[in-house]
């Protein structure tokens, strides 16, 4: 179709100075998947123009979603997401320093771009890994994020992604214990995560 014209070339530098990577498009059914910034924006494939019924007018506001206010988040996805039964499963770019966002891989229904399922890379009580880091890490601890993307195997109904560091990303004396899933290879229910 017409929407690459219609999209224009990718912005390297946003007004403010920063620099922003983008690797890249998913493709499902009728629609285009682009992220810029905090958005996810879902395209009519055929027009460019944001499609009304996904999230909120065509897009879905990466902060949202977290427990912690999204006003205060950095979050935004330099690589396209993976398609997995109906679902969109994206990993994020996070601050590297205090205070940071939660590095969480999300999957987001195709069609309306709600959430279906979270996948807390710095695990909450009760889940498993979070004795691998000081209590209540999750509440200001942010980053352990799969920026670099992620990879289905329809199968399996797998989905596998590497995260980084957690914040302070050169510095992590604070952060006694292991840390999961912080610098790990990891795979994922697909359907559930």
């Amino acid at each position: 179709g017409n929407w690459a014209a219609q999209l224009g070339p990718i912005e390297r530098h946003d007004r403010r100075g920063g620099r922003y990577g983008h690797r890249g498009v998913t493709v499902y059914r009728d629609r285009v998947f682009v992220t810029h910034r905090n958005n996810l924006w879902a395209l009519d494939k055929q027009t460019g123009k944001p499609i009304p019924t996904f999230g909120d007018g065509g897009r879905v506001d990466l902060r949202k979603g977290f427990d912690r206010p999204f006003e205060n988040q950095t979050v935004s996805a330099s690589t396209p997401g993976v398609i997995f039964e109906g679902m969109l499963i994206l990993g994020s770019s996070v601050s590297e320093s205090l205070p940071s966002s939660p590095g969480d891989i999300r999957a987001f229904d195709a069609m309306t771009g709600e959430i279906r399922w979270t996948f807390h890379t710095i695990p909450r009580p009760g889940e498993f890994g979070y004795d691998t880091w000081p209590a209540d890490a999750y509440k200001v601890v942010g980053g352990a994020n799969a920026w670099a993307g992620l990879t289905v195997d329809h199968r399996l109904g797998m989905v596998y992604g590497a995260t980084g560091s957690a914040a302070f990303d050169f510095y992590g004396a604070n952060r006694h214990g292991d840390n999961l899933f912080a610098n790990s290879v990891i795979a994922l229910d697909a359907r559930t995560g």
